[in-house]
C-alpha cells in the first residue's frame, strides 16, 4: 500500500519525506513555488502517471533517510541551515555564473541565434538583480522576526509576520517562473554539440542554481514559513 496519496501536495510529500525531491527533480515536477497543487494535477499537467510516481515516491521512502527532516527542527534551526548553507551557496553563484554566462554570450551569441543567449543572459540578470536584495530583506527583516516570535517577543513591524512572508512568497514566485523559462529556452540546460568547455561549466553551474533553488524556497515555503504563521497565532 502506498504511503502517499493522488491528493496529498507535492510540497507536503516533501516535507513529510524530503528524499521525495530528488523523485520530482527528476521528472520537472515543481514542489517549491508550486507546492501546493495536488500530486495528481502536477503529473497530469506534466504528462506523467500518477502511479508510476508514487510507485518511485515509496521507493524513495523505503531507502534509508539521508536527508536531514527539517519539519521537526525548530524555526530557529532552519534559519541558521538556510543561511549557511543556502544564502552562502546563492551568493557564491551569484558572483560566479554571471562573468561566465557574459563570455558565452559576447563569444557564441551572434553565432548562434538559435540559442537565445541574449534572451537567457537578459533573464539570469533579472533575476541576479532581484535575488540580491531578497537576501537582505530576508537575513534583516524577516527572519529576526521568526527568531523573536520564537523566543516569545512580539514583531517590531505593526505588519507583524504576514507581510513579509507574502512579499517573500511573491518574489519566490518570480524567480521561479524564471528559472521554468530559462529551463525551457535551453531544453533543460542541454548542451549544443558545438559547445566550448565555458558554455557547458556555465549551463551545469545554473542548473545546478536551479537545483538548489528548489530545495531552498521548499524549505521556506513549506517549511518555515508555516512555522512562522504558527508562531504567530496565524
Amino acid at each position: 500500500m502506498t504511503r502517499f496519496n493522488p491528493h496529498q501536495s507535492v510540497g507536503s510529500i516533501v516535507v513529510a519525506a524530503p528524499a521525495a525531491a530528488n523523485v520530482f527533480e527528476r521528472h520537472g515536477l515543481d514542489y517549491c513555488c508550486g507546492g501546493g497543487k495536488s500530486l495528481a494535477d502536477a503529473c497530469v499537467r506534466a504528462g506523467l502517471e500518477t502511479d508510476v510516481v508514487l510507485a518511485e515516491l515509496d521507493a524513495v521512502v523505503a531507502a534509508p533517510a539521508t536527508e536531514r527532516d527539517w519539519s521537526r527542527e525548530t524555526a530557529t534551526a532552519v534559519i541558521a541551515h538556510i543561511e549557511a548553507v543556502h544564502h552562502a551557496f546563492m551568493r557564491r553563484e551569484l558572483t560566479a555564473i554571471t562573468p561566465r554566462l557574459e563570455r558565452v554570450l559576447q563569444v557564441h551569441g551572434a553565432n548562434h541565434p538559435e540559442a537565445q543567449l541574449p534572451r537567457i543572459a537578459a533573464i539570469w540578470g533579472a533575476c541576479v538583480a532581484e535575488l540580491w536584495p531578497h537576501l537582505e530583506k530576508e537575513e534583516q527583516i524577516l527572519f529576526p522576526m521568526i527568531r523573536a516570535l520564537e523566543a516569545g517577543h512580539a514583531p517590531s513591524m505593526h505588519c507583524g509576520v504576514e507581510g513579509p512572508l507574502h512579499v517573500m512568497e511573491q518574489e519566490h514566485d518570480q524567480v521561479g517562473a524564471a528559472f521554468a523559462e530559462l529551463r525551457r529556452l535551453t531544453d533543460g540546460w542541454r548542451v549544443p554539440e558545438h559547445a566550448c568547455t565555458t558554455w557547458r561549466a556555465t549551463w551545469g553551474a545554473l542548473e545546478a542554481f536551479e537545483r538548489d533553488l528548489h530545495r531552498h524556497i521548499h524549505l521556506e515555503n513549506n517549511v518555515l514559513h508555516p512555522k512562522a504563521r504558527a508562531l504567530a497565532g496565524l
